[in-house]
């Protein structure tokens, strides 16, 4: 299949998956029209390769939360930025997917929270560490002595409370702070 297709196919998925939850809960057609076209700018926006369905799964949970349930009323497009904010806050969704999906539905960008006050230099030692690169491995990755990042390694397991590669993989994976591996 060729890279032309790829924004196609997501936006595709999106569409069945948003026609079938709202088949089920009695919304229209339009709205899986409209999370299709959002899926689409999330896809272009993050890059993603066609088989990464957390901007599907973001996208219609955005999108959702626009729209009146019968056990809620719609949520303005700034109370429903929030509330996956929080959740990528929580953990419990990428926060690089979130603020695409945001993006692309035209929110202003807010400045990333980091669990634990992590720098952005730390989450990205933390990241490769979690992959299983070794010390030397990450340092030359970005470019940095050993002793540097080392001492990355120590200030980041401080904060986030572990002291062991393991625990710092099990608090990477539990808020989100692992991305796709570069190819």
């Amino acid at each position: 299949m060729t890279e032309t297709f790829r924004p196609l196919r997501l936006a595709e998925a999106a569409a069945v998956l948003s026609l079938a939850t709202d088949l089920a809960m009695g919304q229209s057609l339009e709205h899986g029209l409209r999370t299709a076209l959002l899926a689409l700018r999330t896809a272009q926006a993050m890059g993603l390769p066609e088989d990464d369905q957390v901007a599907v799964f973001y996208t219609d949970c955005y999108q959702g939360m626009r729209e009146p349930r019968a056990y809620r009323s719609a949520l303005s497009p700034v109370a429903a930025a929030d509330e996956m904010c929080r959740e990528a806050e929580a953990g419990r969704l990428s926060p690089e997917a979130v603020h695409a999906v945001l993006h692309a539905a035209g929110q202003p960008r807010r400045p990333a929270r980091r669990p634990a006050g992590l720098s952005e230099g730390e989450c990205e030692v933390l990241g490769l560490l979690a992959r299983g690169l070794a010390t030397k491995q990450v340092a030359r990755r970005l470019g940095i002595s050993a002793k540097t990042c080392d001492h990355h390694i120590q200030r980041l397991y401080s904060k986030a409370g572990v002291s062991t590669r393991a625990g710092a993989t099990l608090f990477a994976l539990e808020h989100g702070l692992l991305s796709p591996p570069e190819p």
